[in-house]
């Protein structure tokens, strides 16, 4: 309650003020209170979405058995979402961790098989899914002479999509390089040591000068929207909060630690170190050390979850210390519920001068299990056909049963970033409920 006394005085200063005063106060009032009616209708709105969300996800297995069912006898079709592709063969460096250094010469993706891959991603009668990303990997992009033409023709195509493309950053941005950078909607660059000594000893056949002043560049060019990534070993972890002031100095705004994939011949050769076996509180001080030194200057850091997991810094970690058996059915069931074989394609490789399906994930192993490798058996059918084959039905259902997990999916560290979302699970019911109705007219 606004003094008497006072409001008499302000009264006499300003003849109506303390009426305008009233109004004033009745209006906060009301929008006070329409305030606190709109917050408690979006609580509402939220806790019923939420709740929504819950229930799709308590159906997400019958969900997609049906979709499997429906897709055996060609009822219900498939565009993957992400399309990853191998740019070429060839690499201008000899990365020590890298399975295809002992000698990166082969063919480049030509801006014909590409018009011929993105003629079969018709999404037009798809059940689920459209192309959203152009994912280029393998070898040095920068190297493939028509991949500006390539970006540009995927752009015009689908117009929303995001075409991702990793590079070594060692050819400097001139002509189709630039080309390339500025048709490319999400870039990353590979550094694997924050001096100069680190880096040139694990990425063999660069200059560190060289590649900071490409590295400057491109994040200029995209303003700063460029992720760094960190493969991380024993013998450069201690390098990571260094690696966050590295990607300040060229203006990159994500880290991502991503830890090493060991493998055998030809991934070793003599008086190269892949170890990554560093004891778990020594990994996570440096981990500690590196997010404190993102928080400061702004960087996101990202280490991916198995990283995390070997320094028992997430809740997967604790989990595994109090109780194994329950952390092996968690990842079983992380395995059960990811989305890889329903909107990512096989990767694409050449074989000889043909591109063809090499398999189904990239951390999938080959021939063995049967289910991995395509490249002879799939080698002349188009990407939309291969993703809709019997074969890769077997696989979903083999994911969504348990049957190939084992096997398949062992060592992954991926599968947490890629689990079934509610909206994904509409949209499949939805291309489930179009497929039945266009089956109820056709009889």
């Amino acid at each position: 309650m606004l003094n008497i006394g006072i409001g008499r005085q302000i009264e006499r200063v300003f003849p109506g003020s303390i009426q305008t005063l009233a109004k004033i106060t009745g209006y906060l009032s009301k929008s006070g209170r329409d305030r606190r009616v709109a917050t408690k209708h979006a609580q509402t709105a939220e806790a019923a979405a939420a709740a929504d969300d819950a229930e799709i996800m308590s159906r997400a297995e019958a969900i997609l058995a049906e979709a499997i069912s429906l897709g055996r006898d060609g009822n219900f079709t498939i565009v993957p979402s992400v399309f990853p592709v191998s740019a070429t063969d060839n690499c201008n460096l000899a990365c020590i961790m890298c399975p295809g250094h002992t000698g990166m010469k082969g063919p480049a993706l030509t801006f014909e098989q590409a018009e011929g891959i993105f003629a079969s991603l018709n999404s037009n009668r798809a059940s689920f899914g459209k192309p959203v990303y152009l994912d280029v990997t393998a070898g040095e992009a920068t190297l493939n002479r028509d991949l500006h033409r390539v970006f540009k023709s995927f752009r015009e195509r689908f117009p929303e999509a995001t075409i991702s493309v990793i590079t070594n950053a060692t050819l400097p941005l001139r002509g189709r390089v630039t080309e390339i950078f500025e048709h490319a909607t999400a870039v990353a660059i590979s550094i694997d040591g924050a001096t100069k000594e680190s880096y040139e000893r694990i990425r063999r056949g660069s200059r560190f000068e060289n590649v900071i002043r490409n590295a400057k560049d491109i994040c200029a060019l995209k303003d700063g929207n460029v992720q760094v990534i960190f493969v991380a070993m024993d013998q450069n972890i201690a390098e990571m909060a260094a690696m966050v002031r590295l990607c300040s100095e060229i203006g990159a705004k994500q880290l991502i630690i991503q830890g090493v994939e060991q493998g055998s011949s030809p991934f070793l050769r003599e008086g190269d170190s892949m170890a990554f076996d560093a004891p778990a509180e020594l990994l996570k001080k440096y981990l500690v050390e590196a997010q404190l030194e993102a928080d400061r200057l702004g960087i996101m850091f990202s280490p991916t979850p198995g990283v995390r997991d070997k320094a028992n810094t997430s809740p997967i970690s604790t989990v595994e210390k109090r109780d194994p058996i329950e952390a092996r059915k968690a990842w079983l069931q992380g395995v059960k519920m990811c989305h890889v074989p329903w909107t990512i394609a096989p990767r694409m490789n050449h074989t000889g001068d043909k591109l063809t399906p090499t398999r189904a994930c990239c951390h999938m192993p080959g021939n063995k299990i049967g289910i991995g490798g395509f490249r002879e058996e799939f080698a002349d059918m188009p990407v939309g056909e291969l993703y809709n084959s019997q074969r890769y039905w077997d696989i979903r259902q083999g994911l969504l049963d348990g049957s190939i997990s084992r096997d398949a999916c062992k060592g992954c560290q991926y599968a947490d970033s890629y689990q079934w979302t509610a909206a994904q699970l509409r949209e499949i019911e939805a291309g489930i409920e179009q497929a039945k109705s266009m089956g109820t007219e056709a009889a």
